[in-house]
């Protein structure tokens, strides 16, 4: 599986294996990944996101979301 990052192409790979099943365990881990790099950017001081590229605004707006909503 390919480096997702919290998009909506990551849940149906997670969702739709090769094999055209179902797969519970993948779309619970990227819930999880999700969850966790969400806490990881609160955790932030604000000057690093600048670093990474990213507004104030769009981190808040992450930060908010939950962890089933890419």
């Amino acid at each position: 599986m390919t480096d997702c990052n919290m998009t909506e192409d990551c849940t149906r790979m997670a969702a739709k294996p090769a094999g055209g099943g179902f797969s519970l365990l993948g779309l619970l881990a990227l819930w999880y990944r999700r969850a966790r790099e969400r806490q990881q950017l609160a955790a932030m001081k604000d000057l690093a996101w600048g670093d990474l590229g990213l507004s104030d605004i769009d981190v808040k707006r992450e930060i908010k979301k939950p962890f089933w909503r890419p």
